[in-house]
């Protein structure tokens, strides 16, 4: 029996995710998601699915409502239900191993959107963009600006030694045009790799 913790506020769909190999389901959004997306999927057995709406937004809100979730259902259930958390996030991963350090299998799942970009053209950063991405990526990533006000002030603030002539708001549109970030509701998700 595998029970999964969905971080949508971090993911904003379920078109990827096979909803049907689980049990359990608890979907986690706050503020900024109104609507959650499960795409095209057929479901023809019963999930027993739970959507823990939070109202309030700061930075790890979402995440530590998660963390405590998963605490007191990993006391209260037994021990052969695993766990997927459905998330990007790399900061759970400790969390991932003291749950397993206490005999649970528990493991963070990500997955490719359906989202065809294979055929996008491949996009040459500039020096500077691409000074700026290597930058970003040896920043934790809860540690990134998450918004894009936010990360204009980080570039502009942090990327002065990189050079004189530095335009934020140039580089993160050719950060977003080749795919290294995304921006929806003017909420931040990077995928940062080359």
């Amino acid at each position: 029996m595998i029970w999964s913790f969905i971080d949508y506020e971090n993911i904003g769909t379920l078109e990827s995710v096979d909803l049907s190999i689980y049990q359990k389901i608890f979907i986690f959004c706050g503020p900024r998601n109104p609507n959650i997306k499960l795409g095209d999927q057929v479901i023809n057995e019963f999930i027993d699915l739970k959507i823990i709406k939070l109202n309030t937004s700061g930075p790890n809100n979402l995440d530590f409502h998660l963390a405590y979730y998963l605490g007191q259902l990993s006391q209260n259930t037994p021990l052969d239900i695993e766990f997927h958390i459905i998330t990007k996030d790399n900061g759970f991963n400790g969390l991932i191993e003291h749950i397993k350090h206490f005999g649970r299998k528990c493991q963070r799942i990500t997955f490719q959107s359906k989202t065809n970009t294979e055929n996008l053209p491949t996009i040459q950063l500039s020096d500077n963009a691409e000074k700026v991405r290597q930058k970003l990526t040896e920043i934790r990533e809860r540690n990134r600006p998450t918004k894009k006000t936010a990360l204009i002030n980080w570039i502009t603030n942090q990327c002065r030694a990189i050079a004189t002539n530095i335009n934020a708001k140039k580089i993160i549109d050719e950060l977003e045009k080749s795919n290294k970030i995304k921006i929806e509701n003017d909420k931040i998700t990077y995928q940062l790799k080359s």
